[in-house]
């Protein structure tokens, strides 16, 4: 009798531990996720910032371009 209350009490433990595993999984997989779109979010920035920068760089050339040209 003992011995499969113990083993009952030790199923229990088991399903309650394989439950939290379970959660913690999926858990793990959404920040995962939420860590993954992030990142998109940050390359996007990255992308347009790159965009700006090269924008601003080019019409700086241009600007020194036709300044040189008022000057002669």
């Amino acid at each position: 009798m003992k011995l499969m209350m113990k083993i009952q009490d030790r199923d229990e433990t088991l399903k309650v531990q394989e439950e939290l595993f379970r959660f913690e999984r999926e858990k793990t997989i959404a920040l995962e996720n939420s860590l993954e779109n992030e990142k998109k979010g940050f390359k996007m920035q990255e992308d347009l910032l790159k965009t700006k920068n090269d924008t601003t760089l080019s019409l700086e050339k241009s600007l020194a371009k036709e300044k040189i040209k008022w000057k002669n």
